[in-house]
């Protein structure tokens, strides 16, 4: 993070877990200066908070009307609009993250104390007082709040830390009705969409994006290989029903019923993605929902690690941008961390292990596409072993989806989702799902199989409609 600036978002939310929060403010009161806020309104209303702690050991809650009452009592009518207008704007806010606000003041608390002490040590160094300066650069180093984890003190909970969906980290669901509530994405896991070349990996992985957004979730979409105007043309679809081109504006619609066998199927004339009033309206309709979307384009093999850090810091500062969801489409061809002498397998290892301490420290859910090996491309069902490059992909990763297209379910436009490993949910199970990607629907109908016999008759079918239609 910049040592000169900390994003007025994580300014806003330290304001109000100061103001309501007694744990947080208890804990920052002696290690986070009031100076180190940008705005004379965040430093006054710490000051508040800090003075209210003082005097009776607790936050002021309630009571920061009266404070603030005081405090304006000799200031202008415009000031004191000022400071209604801020305390509105962070009432609106969700509940913060404390971990993660205290963790990124930390830094800066840091990085600050630091730059300071060095320009004395230097004027202390020149004077000879090296004792003096050795103390204060020791002094500077231990600078911060202490965010030492003492772990879960298993007898101090009556209820475990697991129940509930804000403790649960609970984000999305898969989109799949037939899966239902079997399997739950959440914050701080890294999930792996695992599929062969051209095997619908970024579509499915803009299908969860889309389920974020509509969850008034922020997204962001990471791109090493397809343009920025590709994903954002591919939501469009996906949110107002229309085709890439006129080409393909003759659709072909199939209804099944729970078991997947067609009852219905019509062909239909759908309009573009040049319709802008359509595109519009499928925009209007997802903003209602809260969430932001955010796609960044990086060259093939040029963004490295550091950069892709430094890229979610820049959002976090200047845009007040802080993702919940990261697609990362995908970590294989970035530019991989290692030495040159380093296998290409063992850069890969390393470069998803920095993935998942991203998605820890930061509290965020992130998905990335993996390719599978070469034998796996037209397999019926993926498993643990069709990874391709390195396997150890598999320890990294918290959830691994499987995406299986065999030649016969790419031409009754279906495809096999399996989940094929996780930390802690069921694996093992699989479902088809059928698409229909002309108009960016991934998932349009879901079921389990029966019998291989009666599941080949329903895929034969599919691939009758379609080659009518």
């Amino acid at each position: 993070m910049d040592d000169k600036a900390v994003s007025q978002h994580v300014q806003d939310c330290f304001v109000l877990l100061a103001i309501t929060d007694e744990k947080f403010l208890a804990t920052s009161r002696h290690c986070v200066k009031s100076s180190y806020f940008g705005s004379t309104v965040t430093e006054s209303l710490i000051n508040i908070c800090y003075s209210f702690y003082d005097q009776f050991q607790k936050p002021p809650g309630d009571h920061l009307h009266d404070e603030l009452t005081r405090f304006l009592s000799d200031k202008d009518d415009d000031t004191t609009e000022l400071y209604i207008a801020y305390l509105q704007k962070i009432q609106q806010l969700n509940v913060p993250n404390q971990e993660y606000i205290m963790s990124r003041m930390n830094a800066f608390i840091k990085a600050r104390e630091f730059s300071e002490a060095a320009i004395q040590f230097t004027k202390l160094a020149q004077e000879g007082k090296f004792d003096e300066g050795e103390q204060l650069m020791m002094a500077a180093l231990k600078q911060g709040v202490a965010l030492d984890d003492p772990g879960l003190v298993y007898f101090d909970n009556e209820i475990p830390t697991y129940i509930g969906v804000e403790a649960g980290r609970e984000l999305i669901g898969l989109g799949i009705p037939a899966f239902g509530e079997l399997v739950k994405l959440k914050r701080r896991q890294l999930v792996c969409i695992l599929g062969g070349g051209k095997g619908k990996k970024s579509w499915f992985c803009l299908h969860l994006g889309a389920i974020g957004l509509h969850e008034g979730l922020n997204v962001l979409y990471v791109t090493h290989e397809m343009h920025a105007e590709e994903v954002e043309m591919r939501y469009d679809m996906m949110f107002s029903g229309l085709v890439s081109r006129a080409a393909y504006s003759r659709v072909s619609f199939v209804d099944r019923d729970d078991t997947g066998r067609i009852t219905a199927a019509t062909t239909e004339h759908v309009g573009t993605v040049e319709d802008i009033a359509a595109v519009q309206s499928g925009r209007r309709a997802i903003q209602r929902f809260g969430g932001k979307l955010v796609i960044k384009k990086y060259p093939m093999g040029l963004c490295t690690v550091g950069e892709f850090e430094r890229y979610l810091d820049y959002l976090e500062v200047f845009m007040e941008f802080i993702p919940d969801i990261v697609i990362n489409d995908y970590p294989d061809i970035m530019e991989l961390p290692g030495s040159p002498a380093e296998i290409e397998r063992n850069k890969i290892n390393i470069c998803y292990k920095h993935m998942k301490r991203i998605v820890d420290q930061r509290n965020i859910l992130m998905l990335v596409p993996s390719q599978t090996n070469r034998e796996a491309l037209e397999k019926p069902y993926l498993g643990k072993k069709d990874f391709a490059e390195d396997i150890r992909k598999l320890a990294n990763c918290d959830l691994i989806i499987g995406l299986a297209q065999s030649k016969e379910l790419v031409r009754a436009n279906c495809q096999r989702v399996s989940i094929i490993g996780g930390r802690s949910d069921e694996d093992g199970f699989n479902c088809l799902i059928s698409q229909n990607i002309r108009i960016g629907a991934v998932v349009v109908d879901s079921w389990f199989e029966r019998d291989d016999e009666d599941n080949d008759e329903d895929i034969n079918e599919s691939q009758n409609q379609n080659n009518q239609s």
